[in-house]
């Protein structure tokens, strides 16, 4: 069976499992060049760090560079470049030994396949390229004590503002969560959100407390996941608290009835507008299941605490600075339609916005909340939080698997 042979990029972005890999020596000064580097933005310095740990952590085989490496670079006509000894001492060892160069750079994989005639593996991520809002580390005792000092203003593991840093220790067991403020590594605000409709809702674990801070601080959270795992029940417990302490006036739900462009009137059928909302579609569904029955989400617009919109009336809209605005379904907005809704907010107005990006979306659809969320991260008074865990059912962690 072939070996893997990881060039640095390639590690950089994967080192969970590099055991049985092979890594050039070039590629481990690379790393402690990348690590010292002042002309290397945070992210990758940290990256590096992680990666030299793998390193030493799990002991792959390293093939030391040699003279006939550089030998090999002159003869076919190349630069000596980092790359090309990396590419040439891979080639070396393939000539007694079965393997596969791996690598991310689009050269690097072309100068492995026409110069040296290598087996080349395009490196795949596990993972989605979808924002989540937080990130996962095992931090050193060095930099646990960076993180918690009274000059804590390094930002050591290259977060964007307001993205979450999930600190485990060394045995993978969660021990704390902050989150870079731009300045510093900051504590979390999350209190339970108390009120008459959901009683007293805590975070269930590490990422919905993620969650919890992100609508109580930001003024726009975008909360995604699977089915169960929170993203509807946490903004609804906030905004029923909220509300019944009068800190907001009132919320106002939006709901996907129809795209913006091309869309349809909620038709003709008998009744009142809010009895045609509720009856017709997935909100009156979505609602009645999170507030107990349909009697109550009744009472609730009846008393003016929620109003309910479809996607399709929003344009002349406008949500007041005293108002929370949530999205429901986000999966299935488009651009144009997103941006309507958020331009409808008025300075200090709550918008919170929740879906299934992964999963749900209809994918006759542009998704516009992964365009929201690649352009808006970052940005001082945004959030997007990845929840995972399903709360719901084990038939429903079973329906994941589907």
């Amino acid at each position: 069976m072939a070996r893997r042979l990881f060039d640095t990029n390639a590690i950089l972005a994967d080192c969970t499992d590099i055991s049985n890999v092979l890594i050039s020596s070039k590629t481990l000064d690379e790393l402690e060049n990348i690590k010292s580097s002042s002309h290397k933005d945070n992210d990758i310095k940290y990256k590096a760090r992680v990666a030299v740990r793998a390193i030493r952590e799990q002991k792959p085989e390293i093939v030391i560079v040699q003279k006939s490496d550089y030998d090999k670079i002159e003869e076919l006509g190349l630069e000596i470049t980092n790359d090309n000894l990396i590419i040439a001492s891979a080639w070396r060892y393939s000539q007694e030994n079965s393997i596969v160069f791996v690598t991310q750079d689009v050269l690097c994989s072309l100068i492995a396949k026409t110069y040296f005639g290598l087996d080349v593996e395009e490196l795949k991520l596990k993972n989605d390229d979808v924002y989540k809002g937080y990130r996962v580390v095992q931090p050193t005792d060095e930099e646990l004590s960076q993180v918690y000092s009274k000059d804590n203003c390094e930002n050591i593991f290259g977060c964007l503002v307001n993205e979450y840093v999930i600190i485990n220790d060394s045995d993978g067991n969660f021990c704390d969560v902050v989150k870079w403020t731009g300045e510093k590594y900051a504590t979390l605000n999350t209190k339970p959100f108390k009120s008459r409709a959901f009683s007293n809702v805590k975070p269930l674990d590490e990422i919905q407390r993620c969650a919890f801070d992100s609508i109580v601080t930001n003024d726009i959270t975008v909360l995604y996941g699977r089915s169960g795992s929170g993203k509807t029940t946490i903004p609804l417990s906030y905004i029923m608290s909220n509300v019944e302490s009068q800190k907001y006036k009132k919320c106002v739900i939006i709901y996907d009835f129809e795209t913006l462009k091309g869309a349809k009137t909620l038709g003709f059928t008998p009744g009142t507008l809010n009895e045609k909302i509720i009856t017709q579609g997935a909100i009156g569904n979505i609602l009645s299941s999170k507030f107990g029955d349909m009697s109550e989400v009744e009472r609730l617009m009846a008393s003016g605490m929620i109003e309910i919109i479809p996607t399709a009336n929003i344009r002349g809209y406008e949500i007041s600075s005293d108002e929370i605005c949530f999205v429901t379904e986000g999966q299935n907005l488009d651009t144009y339609t997103l941006k309507t809704i958020i331009q409808r907010c008025k300075a200090g107005a709550k918008i919170i916005i929740e879906g299934d990006i992964i999963e749900q979306h209809d994918n006759n659809r542009e998704v516009g909340l992964l365009k929201m969320i690649d352009i808006f991260k970052g940005y001082k008074s945004f959030g997007c939080v990845k929840l995972k865990n399903n709360y719901r059912s084990e038939i429903g962690e079973l329906a994941d698997m589907l």
